[in-house]
């Protein structure tokens, strides 16, 4: 799959299969990542590779991962201090419209459209780490999926770190910048270069840098702020299809509201969703062992998740 980032949604997808059709000779990087289960909109599962295979790609990735530090000097990129997270959910780039933030599995996506169109134009897809150390891994990763095997051109006052895609001359067009600021990896990208062949992502990519850099306080962060699962009640046994209530208490730092998201995974089957009273309710739909994960996401993009086991019969 073409690069987009590590959205794991069914856009994702889809955005990912516009990219390889609009700008496939840039050098788009790579990701394997995918994810089973089901948000609280039903319910989806995977299929698994052989172990085999799995570890021949593990290998080859971290292969390739190594090769990528020692080309781009990594060791050298500089570990700026911790940041609270990222506010996506609220970062205007104006003239662009902001469509709604997708939550997947601690990965936030936001895209923007260009002033009455009907398609997005770019996308800025975030994850927020505990340490520098783990958002420049994940940089890592970013640039060794990139297909070409030319360089990636550093970008100069952006992050901590930063590169963008490969152009035929410096000044061309860019489809992807990725970049770190502290413990957070961002990248912005291109949606259809083809609608938007002049766009320059590098200012962009600079406004959503200045929005994280504003959000780090005076004094250094210790450790990065998580929400607080603070109960999570879900009954021992339900039985299909009649829905089951969840008690739920989930705040973030400060006491700020998250942003909830369920997946569903075992050997049973079900959904979670709110019912009109706005009361979470979990509808199981097969039988068998259910794990309902809960994946709580603060105003900054930080995530904390609790799961609990509910036997479902017919």
């Amino acid at each position: 799959m073409n690069y987009i980032g590590k959205n794991k949604s069914g856009l994702a997808s889809t955005l990912a299969g516009l990219l390889l059709l609009s700008a496939p000779s840039v050098g788009l990087p790579q990701t394997g990542s995918s994810s089973a289960g089901s948000s609280s909109a039903g319910s989806s599962s995977a299929g698994s590779s052989s172990a085999g295979s799995s570890s021949e790609g593990s290998s080859s990735a971290a292969s390739r991962e190594a090769l990528v530090k020692e080309r781009y000097g990594a060791l050298e990129w500089t570990q700026g201090p911790l940041v609270p997270g990222i506010a996506l959910g609220e970062l205007n780039l104006l003239p662009y419209g902001a469509d709604a933030m997708e939550y997947d599995a601690g990965v936030l996506t936001r895209t923007y459209r260009s002033p009455g169109a009907e398609a997005p134009a770019f996308q800025v897809e975030a994850e927020v780490f505990d340490s520098a150390a783990e958002a420049h891994d994940e940089l890592v990763r970013w640039l060794a999926g990139v297909s070409s095997q030319a360089l990636a051109p550093r970008v100069a006052t952006l992050g901590d770190a930063a590169y963008a895609a490969p152009t035929p001359t410096p000044s061309g067009p860019k489809s992807w910048v990725l970049f770190v600021r502290g413990n957070v990896a961002v990248s912005v990208s291109v949606l259809d270069s083809s609608r938007t062949p002049n766009l320059d992502l590098v200012p962009l990519a600079r406004a959503v840098d200045a929005s994280i850099v504003a959000l780090r306080p005076e004094a250094p962060l210790e450790r990065v702020l998580r929400p607080e699962v603070r109960q999570l009640l879900v009954p021992a046994t339900a039985k299909g299809p009649r829905p089951v209530s969840l008690g739920v208490d989930a705040v973030g730092p400060y006491g700020q509201p998250c942003h909830l998201r369920w997946t569903v995974s075992g050997a049973g089957q079900g959904y979670v969703q709110k019912d009109r009273a706005g009361a979470w309710k979990f509808h199981p739909t097969g039988p068998g062992e259910t794990t309902l994960t809960l994946e709580a996401t603060s105003r900054y993009g930080v995530l904390t998740r609790a799961t609990a086991q509910v036997a479902v019969s017919r």
